[in-house]
């Protein structure tokens, strides 16, 4: 299918990089508190940990989530807050620590596991959900 670019009007139309969710998309999404919702794929590609450790990349602005055990000192409770399968780590302390802040919801775009590592990059996230109205 050819895709016209020009119109009779003075438009420059930008194609958008973000398509629709496939179903073995990864998705995981940060908001305003710190808190990591994962989705349900997202907790499958973990192997479905209840605690994880959190890591930072200073170099590429990348946040590591690594499966652990409870005994662990910085390990983190991955919760499970309804029926759903997605899970959520409530990481607000390493977001402090770290001087990670989102205004809203933001959803991480490149998601990539590297040797049992969940690596989230800050760099590429989007917009997620609904903004409330003084944010828009």
């Amino acid at each position: 299918m050819e895709i016209n670019r020009e119109m009779k009007r003075n438009c420059l139309w930008e194609e958008s990089p973000v398509g629709p969710k496939t179903a073995n998309r990864l998705w995981v999404t940060m908001d305003e508190k710190g808190s990591i919702m994962l989705g349900a794929r997202a907790v499958e590609a973990l192997k479905d940990p209840n605690w994880v450790v959190l890591m930072f990349d200073r170099l590429n602005s990348r946040i590591g989530i690594q499966p652990s055990d409870r005994y662990a000192r910085n390990a983190f409770p991955v919760l499970q807050r309804s029926n759903g399968r997605h899970r959520v780590i409530r990481a607000n302390s390493f977001c402090r620590f770290y001087g990670i802040r989102f205004g809203f919801v933001r959803a991480f775009t490149e998601i990539e596991i590297e040797d049992g590592v969940m690596a989230l990059n800050l760099g590429t996230t989007v917009p997620a959900g609904r903004r409330k109205k003084n944010e828009r």
